[in-house]
């Protein structure tokens, strides 16, 4: 039996009712201060009997407030007050544990007299079991009929008991339709008998399943839903229902789909896009055994040529359009196992299917070139086009989906730099040629800015009066570990990097700086190259003179060569140039004469110094060669009866230098008489270069040996 425990000194006259209660909390008040209590109020309020003995008023065991809102102090007394008049009052209230913790109880008040100091019994039950079994069973109802989620519960043996709105509102069925029937009713066949007994095997070994599984609406159609299992037992652990909770994820799964697409496919043409792309070839190069040699796969990279021409001409609609159409015209033309895809822009990467001949390869890539040069016809225009076309080839030129993607595009570079319109394989020396000129790219600018590139001087001499009159400046390039980059190779990808006038400038600075330590003037001319990118800017010519005052040089000593592509890109613009440059006293030389179109057009049209012989011409000139001589000598005619000087380049024989004096050539330049020179050797030879070797031919002989062999073109 509990023992009542005082905590005022007239406990022991209070009656003793209830305190033998070892669940519920008693307390005896008097005069609406607590005087007693029990073991199991000790407990319920967790506090230990000294700590309990402390509290002497009901509301010192509450929140502030109760949720009704009212202040716990004056709604206890109200509550004792309706106790003393009635004798007996019960009501809910919120309690406080010492601990903070709140929790919802029962309270039970009872009067024992009926005066105003009554004595009054309070009895406290602890309610957070029901509430919370109450609160279960609402939330369970709330979830029951409100959940945006079908719910369906079966009995033992799989029949429905009963569904929710939320299973009526995603299969199609009515609630009064589906009760009785068993579960799977709407099985959409897509799943197989081992699904099924997979999926109950899992049910009974663990309690629940869950998983993606395809029902059939109502309507007859098929939709995809997330399903949950869970079994309820009974309190001897047998199958008591089924619970089963789902949702329509058809929405989600087409979002799903719609987002792969966005990922994996091309929005403009539909085709794998690069991610697929470079997935399907990893996936498939793993199925490749590259030990064995007969595992073969062919890569083919398609660029349209001139692409940005047609989309700055046309439009870029009109770009698209054409992308379109010829994505469509390629994809029609493929077997089932070719795999055809779109990189970016105007670039397309084709993954032959494993095992072709490359014979059969080289015979459909060939088909496509010709194939794609049919004229499309979008709406009411007709275009044309080309593509180039590169293949690489595993294992030869990679073993990787990124190399061989790599060897195919530069052999596509390849083919664009021969013309487009054609095919190219890949072979080790397109990769050399490729990775040197990257290698260039990569340090151009870095040379130009260190005096890495420098020029030499190649002298130009006088053959009527068999002295140096002056020299060309070759750029010159060598690497810090002394290798030597030819002109041929970067003179180019300056141009391309817009790194051309950085270059021409470093020249002109260096130059400058050489002659300023002459003693004496340099009697020679320096000519400088000037390539197309650069004459056809409107402000060449005024910052060229500038820059040769800048850095010292005489501008009356100076001279540019431009080659005939200078004079095709706008001819009024470089035609208006080279007379601002005449007018200060620069010389204008036209390099590499004889071998464009509109050579003699040029000589009519413009007003220049020089013009170089191709050394074309020069290599061919011998005693044997009738034509060859014929043409040399009519340009040098025709040169000087305009007012021209001839010189003749890339001269290394006297055969070659004796013929040309015979035909009256003004200058030449060659390693017969010297290559290009450091500054100070050319100085050195310029001022020293004796002109025994043109002084001591016999003209006499040779006018006579070119006249026989000139008599039938000069008659």
């Amino acid at each position: 039996m509990n023992s009542f425990v005082a905590s005022h000194p007239m406990t022991a006259s209070m009656p003793q009712i209830h305190l033998n209660s070892e669940q519920q909390a008693v307390f005896h008040l008097n005069d609406g201060q607590i005087i007693g209590f029990n073991e199991a109020a000790s407990r319920l309020f967790g506090a230990s009997h000294q700590q309990l003995a402390q509290k002497t008023h009901p509301a010192e065991l509450s929140p502030l407030v109760q949720p009704c809102g009212s202040n716990s102090y004056e709604k206890a007394e109200q509550m004792l007050t309706h106790a003393i008049q009635q004798r007996q009052h019960q009501f809910h209230w919120l309690h406080q544990r010492l601990n903070g913790e709140t929790f919802y109880a029962r309270v039970t008040l009872i009067a024992e007299t009926e005066s105003d100091k009554a004595a009054v019994v309070a009895m406290v039950q602890d309610l957070t079991p029901e509430v919370l079994t109450s609160l279960d069973a609402a939330l369970g109802r709330l979830m029951f009929s409100k959940s945006h989620d079908a719910l369906m519960i079966t009995d033992r043996h799989n029949l429905i008991l009963d569904v929710n709105a939320a299973f009526c509102q995603i299969t199609g069925y009515q609630r009064a339709e589906v009760i009785g029937l068993p579960a799977g009713f709407m099985r959409s066949g897509k799943h197989d008998q081992e699904f099924y007994s997979n999926l109950w095997q899992h049910l009974k070994q663990y309690g629940s399943w869950e998983g993606e599984i395809w029902d059939k609406h109502r309507q007859g159609h098929l939709f995809l839903k997330d399903l949950k299992i869970c079994t309820v037992l009974d309190p001897e652990g047998h199958v008591m229902n089924y619970l089963a909770l789902f949702s329509d994820t058809s929405e989600k799964a087409n979002h799903k789909r719609e987002l792969e697409k966005l990922a994996y496919y091309d929005t403009l043409t539909g085709l794998p896009n690069r991610a697929l792309l470079l997935d399907r070839l990893e996936r498939t190069l793993s199925e490749l055994q590259p030990h064995h040699n007969d595992q073969q796969l062919a890569l083919a990279f398609i660029d349209i040529d001139n692409f940005k021409t047609i989309n700055d001409t046309r439009g870029h609609v009109f770009g698209d359009q054409l992308i379109k159409a010829l994505s469509q015209r390629l994809a029609n033309q493929l077997s089932s196992d070719d795999f055809l895809g779109r990189i970016s822009g105007d670039e397309f990467l084709l993954i032959f299917s494993p095992q072709q001949q490359l014979e059969h390869i080289e015979q459909q890539s060939r088909q496509f070139v010709e194939l794609l040069r049919k004229p499309f016809t979008l709406g009411d225009i007709s275009q044309s086009i080309s593509v180039s076309i590169g293949v690489s080839h595993y294992p030869q030129d990679g073993n990787d989906s990124k190399s061989l993607i790599a060897t195919a595009d530069i052999a596509m570079y390849h083919a664009k730099k021969l013309g487009g319109n054609q095919l190219c394989f890949y072979t080790a020396e397109l990769g050399a040629d490729f990775f040197e000129k990257s290698n260039i790219e990569l340090h151009l600018a870095d040379a130009i800015r260190k005096n890495n590139i420098y020029p030499k001087f190649q002298p130009k001499i006088d053959l009527h009066q068999g002295k140096v009159t002056g020299g060309e400046i070759l750029a010159r390039w060598q690497r810090p570990t002394g290798e030597f980059v030819p002109p041929d190779k970067f003179i180019t990808v300056a141009e391309q990097q817009n790194l051309i006038q950085d270059l021409s400038l470093s020249l002109i600075r260096q130059c400058g700086l050489c002659s300023s330590n002459l003693q004496e003037p340099l009697p020679a001319t320096l000519a400088f190259n000037v390539s197309v990118q650069e004459l056809l800017r409107p402000e060449f010519s005024q910052q060229f003179i500038n820059s040769l005052k800048h850095h010292g040089l005489p501008v009356q000593h100076c001279e540019i060569e431009i080659t005939e592509s200078c004079l095709i890109g706008n001819f009024e613009l470089a035609k208006s140039s080279i007379s601002e440059l005449r007018q200060h006293g620069i010389k204008v030389a036209i390099d590499d004469f004889g071998t464009g179109f509109c050579s003699l057009n040029y000589l009519r049209s413009l007003s220049v110094d020089t013009i170089k012989l191709d050394r074309s011409f020069v290599g061919e000139l011998d005693y044997h060669n009738r034509n060859n001589l014929i043409v040399v000598k009519s340009i040098i005619d025709l040169a000087h009866l305009l007012g021209i000087k001839v010189l003749a380049e890339g001269v290394e024989t006297q055969t070659q230098l004796v013929i040309l004096k015979a035909l009256q050539c003004d200058e030449v330049q060659g390693f017969y008489f010297s290559p290009a020179l450091e500054w100070s050797d050319f100085y050195q030879f310029a001022r020293q270069y004796c002109a025994e070797d043109i002084n001591s031919l016999d003209r006499t002989e040779l006018n006579r040996h070119l006249a026989t062999l000139l008599k039938p073109h000069l008659q």
